[in-house]
């Protein structure tokens, strides 16, 4: 399939307003989380970082994610709680459409199996599955958002770049 068929693909199933508000929601989130963590980094230059939390490599993937609350909706989205496992989760967007997950990285874990089912078929039945994924630089701020679309294997077969950054 070429690139632009997966263009149209995505044109066809998430609106220009819709990509905007849920990338607004994740640039607003970072903002937040780097003005708190450059409080927090401050204040934590004194303490030993042997004894660090594990959990703060993930602080910003969490912050992000606070600001997807279930039940309310963003466009044409409803957000979920998808609980994936060891008391873990994360927000799921869904549309008669789509279904959206957000994650830093590209999608390797076991319990993505399920969504990536949703684009067999040479992606012709709703829902699809996308994913958001996004990087930083050195100070936790967001650097870039792609839209991806990945096969029925996980594989990115065609992704988006967001302009609007900051």
């Amino acid at each position: 399939m070429s690139d632009k068929k997966y263009s149209d693909i995505i044109r066809s199933i998430i609106s220009t307003q819709d990509e905007k508000k849920i990338v607004d929601i994740i640039i607003e989130q970072n903002g937040i989380y780097c003005e708190v963590n450059a409080i927090q980094e401050t204040e934590l230059e004194q303490f030993d970082s042997t004894y660090g939390s594990s959990k703060k490599q993930h602080s910003l993937t969490y912050s992000i994610y606070s600001g997807f609350h279930p039940s309310e909706r963003v466009g044409d989205f409803i957000i979920e709680k998808y609980d994936y496992g060891n008391g873990l989760s994360q927000p799921k967007l869904v549309s008669d459409k789509m279904v959206i997950l957000i994650m830093k990285k590209k999608p390797t874990a076991q319990y993505l199996t399920e969504f990536f089912e949703y684009n067999k078929n040479d992606f012709c039945k709703r829902p699809l599955f996308c994913y958001i994924r996004y990087s930083t630089n050195d100070k936790k701020e967001i650097i870039s958002i792609w839209l991806c679309l990945p096969n029925s294997k996980g594989e990115e077969v065609h992704k988006k770049k967001f302009t609007r950054i900051k």
